[in-house]
């Protein structure tokens, strides 16, 4: 049987990232930006498990799309701000694919990274918000997470959106 030693390795799930091999059987917690180099091999992409985290975002987009939905249907007297429409929208169309569970918590991660990114144009309590998201995926803390998209709720709804 080959092993393969352990060391840092490109993300088994494609993100621009690496994640560290622990030589034996699994990928551990720590991951860091991927260098710019040349190709590394590295080894074969564990199985994709049925995780805690996607059931724990899927239970989370349950518990909150209360609050989507009043976003989504609210109405308002006041014209939506344009810089805030890019962020809200991808906010919702990424709330709705974590209610359908059709996403990894890497994806969720990398979706919530776009949300962040669209929001630099928006107004601050909706990049305050984004980035409250962001950081709490990235530490996967859903308390934090559930707190930071009711905040996205309210600030995209301010804005009209």
């Amino acid at each position: 049987m080959t092993t393969t030693p352990a060391g840092w390795y490109p993300a088994p799930d494609g993100s621009p990232s690496e994640w560290y091999w622990d030589g034996a059987a699994q990928w551990t917690p720590n991951t860091g930006p991927r260098p710019v180099t040349g190709p590394v091999v590295g080894p074969h992409q564990p199985k994709k498990k049925k995780s805690r985290a996607r059931l724990f975002f899927v239970t989370l987009f349950v518990l909150g799309v209360g609050g989507c939905g009043a976003v989504v249907f609210s109405s308002s007297s006041s014209t939506p701000t344009p810089d805030a429409s890019l962020a809200c929208d991808h906010y919702r169309n990424v709330m709705t694919d974590i209610g359908k569970g059709v996403l990894t918590p890497a994806e969720i991660r990398t979706k919530t990274k776009e949300i962040s990114d669209n929001a630099a144009i928006a107004p601050a309590a909706v990049q305050t918000a984004a980035t409250q998201m962001l950081a709490a995926t990235t530490a996967d803390n859903g308390d934090a997470f559930l707190k930071a998209s009711s905040a996205m709720d309210s600030a995209c709804s301010a804005a009209g959106r």
